[in-house]
């Protein structure tokens, strides 16, 4: 059976273990990342800030429309509605405004805090290693024209001595010459090459070990950064979503209110506080004066008691009665027990009078006339036809 190869350690996936390569080819990407996550931290403090904006503009619109009268004609349980209703949009202005205030305080600061110290470190890290990779290209620079000139002499070394053995007196002697000078700079040249040589290999060590650590580093911040910024949308969603409960609820205050309102209480209370009578006076009656039917003293009278009671029969109102709302799906209108109905008092909805029960209400009864009847007049009692249905 074949040997069992040996696995591999795990690598960890890390930014000192894959930003590497041909001519520091990992360098640039890396910085670049640190670059633009800046400029995300930027672009997010300014959505912040057009986020509190809107939250504080949308407040004081909202402050100014519940400063504006709103029923203020109105009686009953419909007059409480809306009274509850301008209290409500007041609440949300304000609700609105601490939102606003929350996300200066708890979103925006604190980035542009966290922004600031990040860059601070970044900038430390960044020019550690630009500084040192630029010693590195210079360097390398140095290594590559030194080596040139080595290898162009050598070239040339090999060139005289292949020429040596084909050409013979005064050729040869300044082919020798030209030898000799050459192996002189060649000299000169080794010299420069193998010290560009150590010089790169001793900042390649250290720039390893730099490039690595400002990897880690780089990393580390990148990490905080994105962890950061999660917890910060995080808690812009929390905030958003706080006033949206806060709204939620200020409407459900809005909609109790609105089931303590009753069409026929409000209607009845109207009747009773501004009603003026159920009379119906009797058109005047031809009174010939002449002929003496009536002394003139008693003719007003008479015919201020001439009426009828008002008791017309009320249908029901088809369009009142399909225009009802749904009852509300707000967890607390089902809970007896909540905060919210505690507050507003509502443990049960109220009943709605039927109008079927109070089509045979009778309406309010007239009081009688204090006036007396005149003595010697043609009427002695008063004279009146009840409606019922039509009158007669």
């Amino acid at each position: 059976m074949p040997a069992a190869v040996a696995e591999a350690p795990a690598v960890a996936l890390s930014f000192a273990n894959n930003f590497w390569g041909k001519d520091d080819a990992g360098v640039t990407p890396l910085i670049d990342r640190m670059v633009n996550a800046k400029q995300t931290c930027d672009e997010l403090k300014t959505f912040y800030g057009a986020r509190a904006s809107i939250e504080e503009e949308y407040s004081k619109k909202l402050l100014n429309l519940a400063k504006k009268s709103l029923g203020s004609q109105e009686t009953g349980t419909l007059r409480a509605s809306l009274d509850t209703v301008r209290a409500e949009v007041e609440a949300m202005g304000k609700q609105h405004q601490n939102i606003a205030a929350q996300m200066k305080t708890e979103l925006e600061e604190p980035l542009a805090a966290f922004a600031g110290g990040m860059k601070e470190r970044r900038k430390i890290v960044q020019a550690t290693v630009e500084k040192l990779l630029k010693t590195k290209v210079q360097q390398t620079q140095q290594v590559n024209k030194t080596r040139d000139k080595y290898e162009q002499e050598c070239l040339k070394i090999k060139g005289y001595l292949a020429q040596g053995h084909m050409v013979m007196g005064q050729e040869e002697r300044r082919n020798k010459a030209k030898l000799e000078k050459t192996q002189i700079s060649l000299a000169a040249s080794n010299t420069e090459y193998e010290n560009a040589i150590k010089a790169l290999e001793e900042t390649t060590v250290r720039w390893n070990r730099e490039w690595k650590a400002a990897a880690d580093k780089f990393q580390d911040l990148e990490e905080e950064r994105l962890d950061f910024t999660k917890n910060s949308l995080w808690t812009f969603a929390n905030i958003a979503s706080t006033v949206c409960v806060s709204d939620d609820t200020s409407c459900e205050k809005i909609r109790l209110s609105l089931e303590k309102m009753d069409v026929e209480t409000d209607i009845m209370l109207f009747i009773n506080e501004k009603g003026t009578s159920q009379e119906i006076p009797d058109a005047p009656k031809y009174i010939n004066f002449c002929r003496g039917d009536i002394d003139e003293s008693n003719s007003i009278a008479d015919e201020d008691e001439h009426f009828s009671v008002a008791q017309f029969p009320r249908s029901i109102n088809p369009v009142f009665r399909s225009s009802s709302p749904q009852p509300s799906t707000f967890e607390s209108h089902h809970d007896p027990n909540s905060a919210l109905a505690n507050d507003l008092a509502h443990r049960t909805p109220v009943q709605a009078t039927g109008r079927e029960s109070n089509a045979s209400l009778q309406r309010i009864q007239p009081k009688p006339s204090q006036r007396s009847p005149q003595p010697g007049g043609s009427i002695s009692h008063r004279h009146f036809s009840t409606y019922v249905g039509e009158a007669v």
